[in-house]
């Protein structure tokens, strides 16, 4: 039986996106090199479903 982990960004106010799927509030505690432990997260899986919007957003902010 798999394990189920979810691995997810918030902010402080329980929400996943502002209005408008805005995602910028990512960007206040954006450091480099930092990846807040999803390399670590993504090695322990096998399996990763990421969103359609979510998917979008990092094509377009790594270019």
């Amino acid at each position: 039986m798999r394990k189920i982990k979810l691995f997810i960004a918030v902010s402080l106010d329980g929400y996943i996106a502002k209005p408008n799927d805005d995602l910028s509030f990512l960007k206040l505690v954006e450091k480099e090199g930092e990846d807040y432990g999803y390399e670590e997260f993504t090695s322990e899986i096998d399996t990763i479903i990421i969103g359609r919007k979510t998917y979008d957003y990092v094509l377009k902010e790594i270019g």
